[in-house]
């Protein structure tokens, strides 16, 4: 059966493909890493993936409900890689590509945060 919640996994699948996608691009374009620093640049990321995952399907999951923790997420990361880019773009508005390294460097430090969040716990 198709719900919402299969929907909202099915999602979240894209957009981690598409993270460690461009991420990759990224690390091996823009920060100069070969291709096995860069892998081993994902590992802290992967591990607080497979930490929060559990943490929040055994302990936060029954006490709030689906809901609020999707909401929640969406909403705290969204603000943090709005913030992150138009403070870029405040600071760097000069260049012909200022609009997309902007874009990545607030995905960068949504990404960041979120790992922080999820080693946490």
């Amino acid at each position: 059966m198709l719900t919402i919640g299969s929907l909202v996994a099915g999602v979240a699948g894209i957009a981690i493909f598409g993270i460690f996608l461009f991420l990759a691009d990224y690390f091996q374009l823009i920060k100069g890493y070969s291709p096995v620093t860069c892998g081993l640049a994902f590992l802290p990321m992967i591990g607080c993936i497979l930490v929060s995952s559990n943490t929040s399907s055994i302990v936060t999951l029954p006490r709030f409900g689906p809901w609020v923790l999707i909401a929640t997420g969406t909403a705290t990361l969204s603000t943090v890689a709005l913030t992150a880019t138009t403070s870029y773009l405040a600071a760097h508005h000069a260049g012909r590509f200022a609009a997309e390294v902007a874009a990545t460097h607030g995905y960068t430090v949504a990404f960041t945060v979120s790992a922080g969040l999820f080693a946490s716990g």
